[in-house]
């Protein structure tokens, strides 16, 4: 997903997957991995029912 002509900045979230060179994308790695091993990860799913979405299109 893309925006365009917004002036909304990149949400906080995505702060943590934005990169801008190799020792940062082995940092990010890292970080992901200790997300995993400190049970901080959930599935999508889980994610988006947390937001009331869910795949049905009415």
């Amino acid at each position: 997903m893309t925006r365009k002509k917004t002036p909304h900045t990149i949400p906080p979230t995505l702060d943590r997957i934005t990169v801008v060179s190799e020792a940062d994308i082995l940092q990010k790695l890292r970080e992901s991995q200790a997300d995993v091993q400190q049970g901080a990860t959930m599935s999508s799913a889980t994610g988006w029912a947390q937001f009331d979405f869910n795949n049905e299109l009415n």
